[in-house]
């Protein structure tokens, strides 16, 4: 599937638009340990998803699959 499809079928399942060229979505689950939160955004060809621990100390990003390691 194209990402423009990608992005419509998005769009019709209930993702919130970006502007007039994306689509964003976040949720929260439960570990055992407590509340994560995850926010996955669809721009173009680019898929981001962002996903932060329970006490927000620990913070992972992954573009279109890969982990973007932090720089300091």
């Amino acid at each position: 599937m194209n990402r423009h499809a990608q992005i419509s079928r998005a769009l019709g399942a209930g993702w919130t638009p970006v502007g007039d060229f994306g689509v964003t979505t976040w949720f929260t689950f439960d570990t055992g340990r407590g509340t994560c939160r995850q926010m996955i955004v669809l721009v173009g060809e680019r898929r981001i998803e962002i996903s932060v621990s329970p006490t927000g100390r620990s913070v992972q990003v992954y573009v279109d699959g890969k982990k973007v390691e932090a720089t300091s």
